[in-house]
């Protein structure tokens, strides 16, 4: 980002669109998969960064060291960032 700041900003921008297509699509998919009348449907709300302590620890339960450090004070995201950010942080570990 810091040596081609100009191309990480187009990065962002079409990952942005990409997330959030693929967020309508698996609306739309566990839209039909889910049974309206089935009171066990988890109904929790996407992870974000603020659950990024509970993903660490996953991380560690599975026998993977994890160092968690946060900088500087957390802002509002968009729901289609915030989920993004968490999904690289979490796939990261592979």
């Amino acid at each position: 980002m810091r040596t081609h700041p100009d191309q990480a900003e187009k990065i962002v921008n079409e990952l942005t669109g990409t997330t959030s297509s693929a967020l309508r699509e698996m609306k739309a998919v566990v839209g039909l998969l889910r049974q309206a009348d089935d009171p066990e449907a988890p109904l929790e709300p996407a992870p974000g960064l603020d659950r990024l302590s509970d993903l660490a620890a996953s991380f560690a339960s599975a026998g993977l060291t994890v160092t968690l450090i946060t900088e500087g004070q957390p802002r509002p995201l968009s729901p289609g960032v915030d989920l993004t950010a968490y999904r690289i942080v979490q796939e990261a570990r592979r």
